[in-house]
């Protein structure tokens, strides 16, 4: 189901932007038939790496997250096959040697979502991950997390459910007010090499970059980055996280 992109071996793309473009995106939402499966010994091995991760990183907390377990394609139609997970699960699974080898099956493969935000001024929006965040502590990416299964139970799973989720990182990571935010445009799905998958989004923001700026200092989690910074180009020289280098690429294919 991956359309490998051969310039990068930091991810691959799942799903691709002319794929997006041609054809009906679809989400077909299942707790059960597409839970992670079980491997004796796993609950130990989960509550290990969970205990080894707070004691570094004492700000991660467990939340359902939604879980992608599987990509199907079919004529024009391309369907995300969404069951649920847990952040503890993630951090306990994906990079397990012994799970990975069972197979994709067994893996929490915990579904984010990561965006380009490009500002009125023609700048994009990236930020340096704070060392408090559980993972790529360091690089930068654009607003970036997950989408919260807990504030949709009454909702139809759907694509809604993931620009929600986007949305929500934007207004709580940067601190930019819904309403000035445009609607988001999926051009992408990629995983990286632990295999874990995000879906990749394009906003704009009504906001200079100034104002984008001043917003900030007053974000809700402007604890997960340690800075902003503005740039022209994907060929900025900083250091970005897969999930980043694979958004650009998708918005440069989408152009």
């Amino acid at each position: 189901t991956a359309a490998s992109d051969a310039s990068d071996a930091s991810y691959e793309l799942l799903v691709t932007p002319e794929e997006i473009k041609g054809g009906v995106i679809k989400v077909d939402y299942n707790y059960e038939a597409y839970a992670r499966k079980t491997l004796a010994g796993d609950a130990d091995d989960i509550e290990r790496a969970w205990t080894k991760k707070l004691e570094t990183h004492p700000k991660t907390y467990d939340g359902f997250k939604f879980r992608l377990h599987a990509v199907v394609k079919s004529d024009d139609k391309v369907t995300l096959q969404v069951g649920l997970t847990g952040y503890r699960e993630f951090v306990g699974t994906q990079t397990n040697p012994r799970l990975r080898e069972a197979g994709n099956a067994y893996l929490s493969n915990a579904l984010g979502c990561e965006c380009v935000l490009t500002t009125a001024d023609k700048k994009f929006v990236l930020m340096k991950r704070s060392t408090d965040v559980a993972f790529a502590s360091g690089l930068y990416n654009g607003p970036s997390g997950h989408a919260e299964p807990q504030y949709v139970w009454n909702k139809n799973i759907s694509r809604e459910v993931l620009r929600d989720g986007i949305v929500r990182e934007i207004v709580e990571e940067v601190g930019i007010p819904e309403k000035a935010l445009s609607e988001p445009r999926l051009i992408g799905v990629m995983r990286d090499s632990d295999l874990k998958p995000d879906c990749l989004f394009v906003v704009e923001t009504t906001q200079t970059s100034d104002e984008v700026k001043e917003g900030y200092r007053h974000a809700l989690e402007a604890w997960e980055s340690e800075r902003l910074a503005f740039v022209d180009s994907e060929d900025c020289g900083l250091a970005l996280t897969p999930v980043t280098r694979a958004a650009f690429a998708c918005l440069a294919r989408d152009r």
